[in-house]
């Protein structure tokens, strides 16, 4: 690994990021042609392949950014802690337990860095431009587009634990148990979490249009992608 790190870019709207080159890493992978998973790249970076990360940031830059933007409402605030998130996941690497679900492990970083962001005092002249839209993943189909900014604005509204749960649930598909590990809480105050701040949610969006939080019935998990 480099001393310094690696380096993020602002994440590329989905135009930009529809046909991404082959990197270093995926030009590796077996003649089965499957792409190498999270915790292979990770192996590949311990290993003294430093250049597998560019596929980890790829994979992981646009929904991150997406939550730090969420959470400091500023585009610069949200890629300064992508940067965080990202540097921090680097020079951890060599902790990594590669047993352990990657993509648990880095939502963990990025939950704990956005909590920290929350706290920083706001620079007035970083706010968040009206145009910005944390939901640039073209996969993301959870909530319709014109349903987005009223749904932001509810979601702040909500006590900090339900928020994160409702984020981790939706937004980046965790199931209870993976939610569990995430946020290092038992089970059963993931289900209650979820279930309030879903409710809590519903209401909002009633009040406000008529609108509803999809999937509103209690899921049983979802499975791990």
């Amino acid at each position: 690994m480099t001393p310094h790190g690696p380096t993020v870019q602002r994440p590329a709207t989905p135009a930009a990021s529809a046909a991404p080159a082959a990197s270093a890493a995926e030009s590796t992978t077996p003649a089965t042609g499957a792409a190498p998973s999270p915790e292979e790249l990770a192996s590949l970076v311990v290993a003294g392949h430093p250049e597998a990360f560019a596929d980890i940031i790829r994979r992981y830059q646009t929904k991150i950014y997406g939550m730090a933007l969420f959470y400091t409402r500023s585009a610069a605030a949200a890629e300064d802690v992508v940067q965080e998130v990202f540097l921090a996941t680097y020079q951890s690497l060599g902790r990594y337990d590669p047993t352990r679900s990657f993509t648990n492990w880095i939502l963990q970083i990025a939950t704990n860095h956005c909590r920290k962001a929350v706290r920083r005092p706001v620079d007035p002249r970083r706010t968040l431009d009206d145009t910005a839209n944390p939901f640039n993943d073209p996969e993301e189909t959870l909530i319709a587009r014109e349903r987005q900014a009223m749904v932001l604005d509810a979601l702040k509204s909500l006590p900090e634990d339900q928020k994160l749960v409702i984020w981790l649930f939706y937004f980046f598909d965790r199931s209870y148990a993976q939610i569990a590990e995430i946020l290092e809480i038992p089970l059963h105050l993931v289900k209650i979490r979820l279930f309030r701040g879903k409710k809590a949610l519903g209401d909002v969006l009633r009040r406000q249009a008529g609108l509803d939080l999809p999937g509103t019935g209690a899921p049983s998990g979802k499975p791990a992608p």
